[in-house]
Formats: structure tokens, C-alpha cells, sequence
């Protein structure tokens, strides 16, 4: 999930088209290089050779190596075409048709988001692979892996509200009354061993519903976290926790990330540590910094060249703090804001 957010928001900051297609009975494109023999299916049988086994050339729904070999076809496929993966999200490919000309691909098993800066080789690469596979083109993205997807002049919003209203109806809270935050200010939760025991089924089941959602909704990440903690042995303090991040959900099902398309100017890193700031900008601290890994030195290097800048953030205005405790309702709606969230309400 965390590709195709990615893949998101580069498509939608640079403002292309994305597309999706799906392959067709993916598993049965795929050679097998293993001897696999299977008995002749009942009804099937030929009279006077039912002693004899089929050998399979190409993998079958079921067998444990469907998935490897076609992985391994469509990787090929993609590479044949001019693709390079990367290196890092492995669902994700990469052409470059020319010096300003991109093609992105985000392969989920038999799914892909195919996006660029020309529609025209957009276009072109489905051509292709209708050649090498039994190809559906789905069109303009708009639902994948439960993802719903609103394309505006402004960028894409990234929702599921869908599931937000299924999750409702699952756990019988449709009803239910509003609440304005995730988690109540203050709110402490311990194991609390004196507590009654809930069923631990039903509440894993809200945990990892809820845990699902989180992909278009970092709004909930510090509540479901928390009650995360108390799978083991749920009490009933936890299940109240969780039936508060699901009254919060019943107002704002509609709620997701929204991805506006972006101006060309460099990004601005707000750091609250100072000594981290001083870091970046003094080359003579490296000494004293050698267990920070390498990624952390990068930033530094990009300071020096112009391409990051680095401020100062007051405590009260750090964004990171709506996800790490529990916070007032006004403050709550600033940094959620800040952090791209918006409302369907409010695209136009």
C-alpha cells in the first residue's frame, strides 16, 4: 500500500494520467521449469490410458509455484519492454523514453497502475501488453486493493470510504454516536489486569480492520497503535478505546489523503532539534555523528546544494504530533489538515 501511495504522489504532483489494466488468469501465463505431473481431471479420463499423468508446461491456480513463475514472466515481460525496476519498491518499474519522458508501472500480482508524462506512450505500452498477455483496460484508476481514488484539476484525493461504512456495519456501529477525535486527551492505556476481559476475537477484528484503513487515513495511526498493544489480552478499557476510534470514523467515513499537484521549488524540512539543524549545516560535526546512518547524512548534502532547507518548528506547531499522543479537537483539526487529509465535502 505504501507504493501505491507513493506511486500517487508523484503521478499527482506532476500532474499526469494514471491508468489501470488487469492480466487475465495471471497464474496460467506462467512456464514452469519444474517437472509437475497431475492425474487426469475426473470426467476427463481417456479410456484405456487413465493409468497415465498429464505434465504441466504452465502453472495452474493452486500450485505452489503459480506465483514464483509468474513473477518471474512478467518481470521479463516489463524488462523486454525497457522497464528497470526499482531498487527499493520492487512493485514499481521504470522507463525513461527520454531525457524528460517517464513511464511508471506499479505491479500488485495481476494488477497495474501505469502512469506517465505522455499519454501517447501510455497508450502504447497497454498496446503491448494486450500483444503478450489476455489484457483488461480498466481506464482512468479509480479502485484498487480497496483504494478508491478521485481524480480533480487540483490533484487526486485517496479514500476508502467504502470500507469505513462496511467496517460500521460489521461491528453494529452504524448508529452510533460522533465523536471529534480518535483518542480522548489524556487518555492512558495500561494493561489494566483488573479489568473485565472482552472477547479477544472481536476486538482483534477491529484492530486489524482498522489497521487496513490506516492506508488512506494517518489520522487514526496513534489510536489503532495504541489499542494494538493490548491484542494479547484485551480488557475492557481497550474496547472502549476502540469503539471511540470507530464513533470517530462514523463522522468522517468520507475523510482520506489528498495529493495536490506541486510547483517546482525546493522542499522545506521542518526539524524541532536544533543540534540536528546545526548538524546538516556544519560538515566539521561528522565526527561526532558516525553512528547516524548514511541516509540522515544525505539530507545533509542536499542542504549544502540548495535542495532542502531547514527551520526551526515550535513544539506547538509540530506536525508529527498527531501521531504520537492524544490531542484537543482544535488542535487535532489543524495538524490533520496539515498533514493532507481533506474531506469529499470539501474537494471543490
Amino acid at each position: 500500500m505504501e507504493t501505491v501511495r507513493l506511486v500517487t504522489a508523484v503521478a499527482s504532483s506532476k500532474g499526469w494520467k494514471m491508468s489501470q489494466m488487469d492480466v487475465k488468469s495471471a497464474f496460467l501465463n506462467g512456464p514452469l521449469k519444474e517437472e509437475v505431473y497431475i492425474v487426469q481431471p475426473p470426467g476427463f479420463e481417456k479410456e484405456g490410458r487413465k493409468h497415465l499423468v498429464y505434465r504441466l508446461r504452465k502453472a495452474l491456480y493452486g500450485l505452489k509455484q503459480a506465483p514464483r513463475a509468474w513473477n518471474k514472466l512478467i518481470d521479463a515481460v516489463l524488462a523486454k519492454l525497457g522497464f528497470v525496476k526499482c531498487t527499493v519498491e520492487f512493485g514499481v518499474y521504470v522507463k525513461r523514453t527520454s531525457h524528460a519522458n517517464t513511464l511508471i508501472v506499479c505491479l500488485y500480482v495481476d494488477d497495474l497502475i501505469i502512469t506517465g508524462s505522455v499519454e501517447e506512450e501510455i497508450e502504447e505500452f497497454k498496446g503491448k501488453m494486450k500483444i503478450e498477455f489476455e489484457m483488461t483496460d480498466l481506464g482512468t484508476l479509480s479502485y484498487f486493493l480497496g483504494l478508491e481514488f478521485v481524480h480533480t484539476h487540483k490533484g487526486v484525493f485517496l479514500h476508502q470510504k467504502k470500507y469505513a461504512h462496511e467496517i460500521l456495519k460489521r461491528f453494529q456501529m452504524e448508529r452510533c454516536n460522533e465523536a471529534a477525535v480518535p483518542v480522548l486527551p489524556g487518555l492512558k492505556l495500561t494493561e489494566e489486569k483488573e479489568a473485565e476481559v472482552v472477547d479477544g476475537t472481536l476486538y482483534k477484528q477491529i484492530v486489524g480492520s482498522l489497521r487496513f484503513l490506516c492506508n488512506s487515513r494517518p489520522d487514526l495511526s496513534f489510536g489503532v497503535g495504541l489499542i494494538s498493544r493490548f491484542m494479547h489480552d484485551p480488557r475492557t478499557p481497550h474496547m472502549a478505546a476502540a469503539k471511540h476510534i470507530l464513533r470517530y470514523l462514523k463522522g468522517t467515513t468520507d475523510w482520506g489523503i489528498f495529493f495536490p499537484k506541486a510547483d517546482e521549488q525546493n522542499e522545506i524540512v521542518l526539524e524541532i532539534n536544533k543540534s540536528a539543524i546545526n548538524l546538516s549545516r556544519n560538515p566539521t560535526l561528522h565526527g561526532r555523528s558516525k553512528h547516524i546512518d548514511t541516509k540522515f547524512h544525505f539530507l545533509r548534502d542536499q542542504v549544502s546544494r540548495g535542495k532542502l532547507t531547514l527551520l526551526y518548528c515550535r513544539t506547538e506547531e509540530q506536525t508529527a504530533d498527531v501521531f504520537t499522543k492524544p490531542l484537543k479537537q482544535a488542535r487535532f483539526d489543524k495538524l490533520r489538515k496539515q498533514i493532507g487529509m481533506s474531506s469529499l465535502e470539501f474537494l471543490d
